[in-house]
Parts: C-alpha cells; structure tokens; sequence
C-alpha cells in the first residue's frame, strides 16, 4: 500500500533537495561539443573514447559517454590547445550511457585561469566546432 507524504514530510523532501542542489560550488552552464577522454583501464591498458560535452562550470565540467569511471579515477581531457587532468567527481548510469562529472585538477600549459568559466569553455567548445 502507497502513503501520500504529508505536508511536512513534503516540504522536508524538498528542502533535502534544495539542499543538496545548492552544495554545488559553482553555477552549471549547458555546453555542447565532443572532445576526447584519455584513461588508464583498470588491466592498466591506455584507452580513449570520444565523449558528448553536457555542462561546464568554473570548477569542471560533465560529459556523457559509453564508458563507467570509477569516482575518484584521473582522466585526461584533450583539446586543441591543451590537455586537462581531470578527477571523476560523479558517475550516473543513463539508459544507454554515463554522466560523468569532472573536476579540472591541472592543464598541460599550467594555465592558472584552467579552472574558470572562460577558459573551460574556451578549451572545450570552442575547440571542437561540430
């Protein structure tokens, strides 16, 4: 038998989630583009994939793909001007692939801006026209 939450539960609920929306240290920008994912497989192989580009912000960006991370595992991250060392911060099974969300750790040309908006977006869209 379902139960209807009640008011207070319902308003708990979506405070709880309101919450945990507003954990993120940057706002989310939707992006488009493909780029191309470097990493080491588990049986130590190197291995790449190319890769659907869904968000950037300052701190990182999400990308969706065929391939599951584990949370916690380095990936690279190639652009035309430079390559991105990234931590897998999120996985998320879709349906028929992995949202993958990347935090930027450091950039091949030591860019100290790496981490911003701009330069994110700048190294990933503009990068890789469709």
């Amino acid at each position: 038998m379902s139960r209807t939450p009640s008011v207070p539960e319902a308003a708990r609920t979506a405070k709880d989630t309101a919450q945990k929306e507003e954990r993120r240290r940057h706002p989310r920008h939707l992006a488009e583009g493909q780029i191309l994912v470097h990493w080491q497989s588990k049986f130590g192989l190197l291995r790449e994939s190319s890769a659907l580009l869904k968000n950037v912000s300052a701190g990182g960006f999400a990308i969706e793909l065929d391939e599951k991370f584990p949370v916690g595992g380095v990936v690279i991250v190639e652009t035309s001007e430079r390559s991105l060392q990234c931590m897998v911060r999120h996985v998320q099974q879709q349906p028929h692939s992995f949202l993958v969300g990347l935090e930027v750790l450091s950039a091949s040309d030591d860019s100290t801006t790496a981490r911003s908006l701009e330069a994110l977006s700048s190294a990933l869209c503009d990068s890789f026209p469709e």
